[in-house]
């Protein structure tokens, strides 16, 4: 009676069992580069967020965050999400005041 060896096959090493790990872990960062990258937008092409707690921006707040910026530069980028409009595809989530 002959026994059955287990393992791999010969010729068969790990990258036979982890080759589809490799492949599957390439497709999400694939789509990973269009989630959460930096990307330059057109600020013409960005709508006030729907959810923005603040209506009213202080004009004096604006001027100095402005200085701020460019003293500092812009330390965060703002954050957008696409949306289902034609005259500005981008809605902000985060950063409205730096957009202003």
């Amino acid at each position: 009676m002959t026994t059955k060896k287990r393992g791999l096959a010969k010729g068969r090493g790990l990258d036979a069992l982890l080759g589809s790990i490799q492949k599957e872990k390439l497709q999400i960062e694939a789509q990973a580069i269009d989630h959460g990258q930096l990307k330059q937008i057109d600020v013409n092409l960005l709508k006030r967020g729907e959810y923005q707690p603040r209506r009213f921006i202080q004009e004096q707040d604006l001027k100095e965050l402005a200085s701020s910026i460019e003293k500092h530069g812009v330390m965060q980028p703002i954050v957008i999400r696409p949306i289902e409009d034609e005259q500005y595809p981008y809605e902000i989530i985060a950063g409205e005041r730096r957009w202003r």
